[in-house]
């Protein structure tokens, strides 16, 4: 948010997190403390919503897209960034402990689910990829 302020763009933020709402009014941020999906937003106000970390945690996609599609403005993006198990690998070196790694996560997103989750919600992917790679002992010696 502030990089978008420092740039002009008028920002607003909503965090489940009273500390962090509470640091970022503190520097002068508007933001909201809760749930998006309960916030008391306008309806097609936004060029653009980013979420960051977020649709890992959220049990019900649907409502929330629901209410993105209805406070983006028409031709407005949503943009985001989620974690993903990089194809399961983590499944295939802790097969007895998967179900608890990591145990806030309730799914892991490819770049084919995202397509698909929120393609059957409306959205039109333009840009979908996967970064990062899986530290392993040799990485070092590149």
């Amino acid at each position: 948010m502030q990089a978008l302020a420092a740039m002009g763009c008028q920002a607003c933020g909503v965090d489940i997190s009273e500390t962090s709402t509470n640091l970022a009014s503190e520097k002068g941020l508007e933001v909201y403390c809760g749930r998006f999906e309960d916030q008391d937003l306008p309806d097609h106000h936004f060029d653009l919503i980013f979420s960051i970390q977020t649709f890992e945690h959220i049990a019900d996609l649907g409502k929330v897209l629901q209410r993105v599609k209805e406070k983006l403005k028409p031709g407005g993006a949503l943009l985001i960034a989620v974690p993903n198990d990089v194809d399961g690998y983590r499944g295939r070196l802790y097969p007895r402990r998967w179900w608890m790694i990591p145990p806030m996560h309730i799914r892991y997103f490819t770049c084919r689910s995202v397509e698909g989750i929120f393609g059957r919600h409306g959205f039109h992917s333009y840009l979908v990829q996967h970064r990062g790679f899986v530290w392993n002992r040799h990485a070092h010696d590149r």
